[in-house]
Parts: structure tokens; C-alpha cells; sequence
């Protein structure tokens, strides 16, 4: 009888252990249906959109609000700062709408790139 108490004790403290270790990445909220993601899981995730999307070269949150996404693409930087909403996963992928938190910012070393930008700026105002 008592091994049999010894691994009820040992279940039980991997339980609290597991429930703690849960607690770091991710909380539920029953009455209103809700889950909050720590900051340890945004920067799990993080991590996992930069090795799934070709062209993303960071992701990282923002001290403030939302994410800011860092694309390369050509000879083109542009840093995003965004966060998203209405977010449905689907299956095992996810969709949902981004809303801009600022205006994104572009950045090359390309004369022709620089003038299109500039132009896009001047003429169009720069909105997305």
C-alpha cells in the first residue's frame, strides 16, 4: 500500500507542477469564455511565424501594444507595428484581421525603391 500512496503523491505534485508550468504560457477566463496569452506563448509564437512565412525576418511584441513584423522583400525593409483581432483558427491554420497601429515603415538602399516610396508618400499620402 504504500507505493501505491507513494505515486498518488508523486501524480499529484506533477499535476500541480504541469498546472503551474500551464500558468506561464496561457490563462482561462470560464465565466467569459476567454484566453489570455502570457508572454512566454507570444513569444512561442512569435518564433513559430518566423519559420512558417518566407519573407518575415522578426516578429517581436511591442512594450506597449501589439506586434511589430519585420518583412524583407527584394531589396525592401518594412517594419509593421499591428495587432490583431478577430482571430479564428480554422482546421490547423488561423485566420483573423490585423489593424495598424502605426504607419509601416520603409526602408532600402535602392535609389528606384526610395523614389517609389517617396513618390507612394507624397502622392498617396502613405496609406495602406
Amino acid at each position: 500500500m504504500g507505493l501505491i500512496n507513494k505515486l498518488n503523491q508523486v501524480t499529484r505534485k506533477s499535476g500541480n507542477f504541469l498546472q503551474k508550468s500551464v500558468g506561464d504560457y496561457i490563462a482561462f477566463e470560464p465565466e467569459s469564455k476567454r484566453v489570455i496569452l502570457k508572454a512566454k506563448m507570444v513569444l512561442f509564437l512569435c518564433k513559430k511565424a518566423m519559420e512558417k512565412v518566407d519573407k518575415l525576418s522578426n516578429l517581436e511584441p511591442d512594450q506597449q501594444e501589439g506586434l511589430i513584423a519585420t518583412v524583407v522583400h527584394e531589396k525592401v525593409t518594412v517594419k509593421i507595428h499591428f495587432t490583431p483581432e478577430k482571430i479564428v483558427l480554422k482546421g490547423d491554420t488561423v485566420e483573423g484581421e490585423l489593424r495598424l497601429l502605426k504607419q509601416p515603415q520603409f526602408e532600402t538602399n535602392s535609389i528606384f525603391y526610395r523614389s517609389l516610396i517617396a513618390s507612394w508618400k507624397v502622392f498617396l499620402g502613405g496609406y495602406i
